[in-house]
């Protein structure tokens, strides 16, 4: 710890290097999704959100993105683990990818059933990231143009009586 200088109520905690790990858990109760049922085993589980990051891929629109060039991890939550998924982005394409050299944009952290809602376009990473659903980390303005990249449906918005 460090001083200020004076007279100090609470110490200081020395600054933390700011790093994305890569998450080897699913999240804590207080922040795991609310109201997900069990997943199926992890093969299952695997095989589903590789054909959701296929069809987000598939989606890729270099056009509204042309100035994009980052890397985003994804961390996939099931019953027997998590899985780590990159997705490397460019103006030129848009690619899943087996390593980077270490350095990611962002970190998306969700469960198989918000990869596949928000795949469909039934979920919005900003109103699920502050509802507690999923995890977000790093350039947040990145992760906000995610649906406009990819071309996402807009979730359909909640009428109130």
């Amino acid at each position: 710890m460090r001083s200020l200088g004076g007279p100090t109520l609470c110490p200081v905690p020395e600054p933390v290097p700011s790093t994305i790990a890569p998450s080897t858990t699913a999240p804590s109760p207080i922040v795991a999704p609310i109201g997900v049922p069990g997943h199926a085993a992890r093969d299952g589980a695997a095989a589903s959100a590789d054909a959701c990051f296929a069809r987000l891929v598939a989606r890729w629109s270099g056009d509204s993105a042309h100035a994009a060039s980052a890397v985003i991890g994804w961390d996939v939550w099931s019953d027997d683990g998590t899985e780590r998924h990159l997705m490397e982005l460019s103006g030129s394409g848009c690619a899943m990818v087996a390593s980077t050299d270490g350095h990611l944009s962002a970190m998306v952290g969700l469960s198989a059933e918000h990869l596949a809602r928000l795949v469909d376009g039934r979920l919005e990473l900003i109103a699920a990231f502050l509802a507690g659903e999923v995890r977000l980390s790093g350039d947040l303005g990145l992760i906000r143009e995610l649906p406009i990249w990819f071309g996402l449906p807009a979730p359909a918005p909640v009428v109130e009586p």
